[in-house]
């Protein structure tokens, strides 16, 4: 009897190994993931879904984004974080200085906060992220995150004017040494 349970504990200890390592139901976050966009996903839909959606920015306002204001910037960088996020609040000092230091560059840095109150307090110890050079987006309805298929936080979407595809950052940018 013992036998056979040992049997089954390793059968499905090497079944739950493959499933983390090699499958799709698990993710091991493996450095960051950067890829192309795929063919919908395009600088033109992007800035079509800011312009028409409802956004809101962090205090609940309503709040617009002009797609040919945002085509005059070398790049329009989307950056989706949350104030619980660790990764997300450990990037926040070289993404400010890269937005200080590169003005050429627009940023819509998104919140997927559920509570006002998490962003208030996070800006408290950040508020050079409250800054103009941001444009504050709260996904409260999560409509921004699900259209750019936001399954892991931060995310970075990287538009260059001189290129219709942006790149997609699943994960911490390395703002020091991001080159555009």
């Amino acid at each position: 009897m013992r036998l056979k349970i040992t049997a089954v504990f390793l059968l499905l200890s090497v079944i739950f190994t493959y499933l983390v390592f090699k499958g799709k139901y698990f993710s091991v976050n493996q450095g960051p993931e950067v890829k192309s966009a795929t063919n919908a996903l395009t600088a033109e839909a992007i800035f079509n879904k800011l312009e028409t959606s409802e956004l809101r920015d962090y205090k609940g306002n309503k709040i617009s984004v002009d797609k040919s204001a945002l085509a005059t910037h070398q790049g329009v960088i989307v950056h989706l974080w949350a104030s619980w996020c660790g990764p997300c609040v450990n990037e926040v000092p070289e993404l400010v200085v890269f937005a200080k230091t590169h003005p050429d560059i627009k940023f819509i840095i998104v919140s997927l906060d559920e509570q006002q109150d998490d962003i208030f307090k996070f800006l408290k110890s950040f508020p050079e992220f409250d800054s103009d050079k941001f444009i504050r987006v709260w996904d409260g309805p999560s409509s921004i995150s699900k259209f750019l298929d936001a399954d892991r936080l931060p995310m970075s979407v990287i538009m260059r004017k001189d290129k219709s595809e942006p790149q997609v950052v699943k994960s911490v940018v390395d703002w020091k040494n991001l080159k555009l």
